[in-house]
């Protein structure tokens, strides 16, 4: 699962790019399945994230379907306008963390991030697509330290209640 953890916080970028947009309601819970990897090796993982939205501060986690274990949390969370910034941490391990800088225009989420993985890989991207404000599909492409690509697409749904 260690190997895992650099891919998790990488995939997690679809869905975190999208939350600028003034939305009603993003709090509750998101379900959702991305698929990433490289022209040789994809993977697929399903994920739940839970959203706190209070007024500019966002706070929340993302973690795997039924592996909380490997939550990851969200802190820094803030919004300016149509614009969000948050670092993902990883609690038991601080030094695996993502920054992210995001914007939604008409409908569309698109951001920038910078993530430091397990045993120093670095990983910077960016990602791009629609949002509803209850469902997503974003695309999403970024390069490793050591210059190898990673893709991948995800789409999330907030449960309803």
């Amino acid at each position: 699962m260690r190997a895992m953890r650099p891919a998790l916080i990488t995939v997690v970028l679809g869905f975190f790019t999208s939350f600028a947009q003034s939305i009603p309601n993003i709090n509750g819970t998101w379900t959702g399945t991305s698929s990433f990897g490289n022209g040789e090796r994809q993977m697929s993982i399903d994920l739940v994230m839970q959203l706190q939205k209070d007024g500019d501060h966002l706070t929340g986690s993302i973690s795997p379907a039924g592996n909380d274990k490997v939550r990851l949390e969200i802190s820094n969370g803030k919004f300016d306008g149509n614009s969000v910034t948050f670092d993902l941490i990883e609690p038991a391990r601080p030094d695996v963390k993502m920054s992210i800088k995001g914007r939604i225009d008409n409908g569309r989420a698109e951001g920038d991030f910078s993530a430091l993985g397990n045993r120093g890989v670095t990983v910077d991207g960016k990602g791009s697509g629609p949002f509803t404000g209850t469902e997503m599909t974003l695309e999403w492409s970024a390069i490793r330290g050591d210059k190898s690509e990673m893709k991948g697409k995800l789409h999330f749904t907030r449960k309803t209640e």
